[in-house]
């Protein structure tokens, strides 16, 4: 049995299980988030949250600040933003039947995490502040 094959008897026993309410379609856009195209993105988004809080903590060691632990739940609680973003997108594009606004979240997700990479380089290496001279076309657009 193939992954597609075993994918649309999943779908067929929820639906008929729970029916067309939105608990069935709400599962099922779980399941194609986790188990998906996009499965790859979403280990992706793990991977720039980390690498976010290594060269944030890098950060705080160069700038002599103090490294707490209520730093470290915003990590926690930033993940669990994103995932929430991604799973509401994901119900909302299996409801319209597109496939568009879970890309733009994950992009959104993955800007805004560069950008905060970027942030903590410039912080340690200060002569990577011509990357930022570069990237002001962003904010010169209109865009925070």
């Amino acid at each position: 049995m193939s992954v597609k094959e075993l994918w649309e008897t999943m779908k067929y026993y929820i639906v008929r299980i729970f029916g067309e309410d939105q608990f069935a379609k709400s599962m099922i856009s779980i399941f194609v988030i986790l188990f998906g195209g996009d499965k790859l993105l979403a280990i992706f988004i793990v991977i720039l949250v980390i690498i976010d809080f290594i060269t944030g903590v890098i950060k705080a060691k160069h700038l002599n600040e103090k490294v707490e632990s209520s730093k470290f739940r915003r990590t926690v609680l930033k993940l669990y933003v994103y995932y929430s973003l991604v799973i509401t997108l994901g119900i909302v594009d299996y409801m319209v039947g597109v496939n568009l606004f879970l890309k733009v979240g994950y992009a959104f997700i993955g800007i805004t995490e560069g950008k905060s990479i970027i942030e903590n380089l410039i912080a340690v290496y200060p002569n990577l502040n011509e990357i930022k001279e570069k990237l002001k076309w962003w904010k010169s657009s209109g865009n925070s």
